[in-house]
């Protein structure tokens, strides 16, 4: 065996901290890049900052009402999240969790969604979930209300099987008063019914509570409006100031020209990066609108078409990691509301006739059905598998009807069930 000195070539990205910073501005908000650009003024004395940007009316997008808290939250999470004995891979993942998460605390996704959205297997997504519940605020990364309220109780005193029955199967019957009907359905006393019910009253109703009304206001990062037929995007610019490079006149020694040069690159760089911020951003949200057409035609109430940030990806000729960050906790404002942009990303099923339908739409169809169904003879959801196939040609089993009927917080049929 001989050593000796041999010279190998490889080619490796190197993530310098302006790349991380370029990349990091994608996932930033409206509010998140005003503030990162007034903080680079502060910084670089060749930097200047010119008004208040264009865009609508001042009075509806104003910088003092967007809640200064709302984006303090996430960041405390990010670094919690640093703190645990994660690998790298387990960390990342963990973050991008984080970064979908609603002003809420919920995430607004399936596990199919998370898996396809972050190409995990189903297998990892729930221990994810369990490390993100655990921060503080505790209970973030549930995804709705009951499955909140079930939290709470399991990480209490009060964990028991009456109140966690309640919450799973029977807050309609709470709603509605039925106390001695529920009391014969779980056999226990009214008086057991009433303490649970008391109980589950002290509870929080979701992870994150503001503190007031104008900090649950949201500044949208798009605007959408219709023309001539069309769908177009535009940036919301309210309040985000242009950025100039303007000269410096006092006379500065030698280790000042080198800091001055440096702050000129600076500059540049971060000029260069908002242009290229704005451009990436309106292409992958004009793509993503204009296969929404039809949902957004019907007015927020037609089906969605079938979209995957692989298939964005490939529209704009971007990475698939890119398009998720343009998209990640940005918002959308129409003339008939206010939507994140990544509520138009939907799994598909399969027709008969080898067509795809978007899982949104099915689950329309199902609550369309049960909101028409016969209450003393509730459909089952073989019964509404059977329907979707026979009538809508969408070949669906009973197990993802189940899923999809739970999902929209719809009893089984037992339950709907008037006697």
């Amino acid at each position: 065996m001989k050593l000796g000195l041999h010279q190998k070539q490889t080619t490796q990205l190197k993530m310098t901290k302006e790349l991380r910073q370029a990349i990091s501005l994608l996932q930033y908000s409206h509010q998140d890049m005003i503030e990162f650009i007034k903080e680079q003024a502060m910084e670089n004395p060749l930097l200047e900052l010119e008004g208040q940007g264009g865009g609508s009316d001042p009075q509806e997008f104003t910088v003092e009402d967007y809640p200064e808290a709302s984006k303090d939250w996430r960041q405390s999470l990010l670094e919690q999240a640093k703190m645990l004995s994660l690998t790298s891979s387990d960390y990342s993942h963990l973050s991008e969790l984080i970064e979908s998460l609603d002003d809420q605390g919920f995430l607004p996704y399936s596990d199919e969604q998370l898996a396809d959205r972050f190409h995990l297997k189903m297998s990892k997504i729930e221990p994810l979930r369990h490390q993100l519940k655990k921060l503080e605020p505790n209970g973030v990364g549930c995804y709705d209300f009951k499955e909140f309220l079930l939290f709470q109780v399991q990480e209490s005193d009060h964990n028991d099987e009456v109140t966690k029955k309640i919450i799973q199967h029977h807050l309609p019957e709470v709603a509605a008063g039925y106390l001695q009907e529920l009391a014969d359905k779980l056999a226990v006393s009214v008086e057991d019914v009433q303490s649970s019910i008391q109980y589950v009253k002290t509870l929080q109703p979701r992870p994150l509570l503001p503190l007031s009304s104008s900090e649950s206001y949201i500044v949208p990062d798009f605007t959408l409006e219709y023309n001539d037929g069309s769908y177009t995007v535009s940036l919301n610019r309210q309040g985000e100031p242009s950025v100039y490079i303007t000269s410096y006149n006092q006379k500065v020694d030698k280790e000042g020209e080198e800091f001055l040069k440096q702050c000129f690159q600076r500059a540049t760089w971060l000029i260069r990066s908002i242009e290229k911020r704005k451009l990436t951003m309106l292409k992958v949200a004009q793509a993503i609108i204009d296969k929404q057409t039809e949902y957004l035609d019907a007015k927020e109430k037609g089906p969605f078409t079938p979209l995957t940030l692989k298939k964005v990806a490939e529209e704009v000729e971007m990475h698939e990691s890119t398009v998720s960050r343009t998209v990640a906790d940005k918002y959308v404002k129409s003339s008939y509301g206010l939507f994140r942009l990544d509520q138009f990303f939907t799994s598909s099923l399969e027709t008969n006739g080898g067509d795809t339908v978007s899982s949104q739409y099915v689950k329309e169809l199902i609550e369309q059905q049960i909101t028409q169904e016969n209450k003393r003879k509730p459909l089952s959801d073989q019964r509404l598998a059977d329907d979707l196939r026979s009538g809508y040609k969408i070949e669906v089993s009973r197990r993802t009807v189940a899923k999809y009927r739970e999902e929209l917080k719809i009893p089984s049929s037992p339950k709907r069930k008037l006697t």
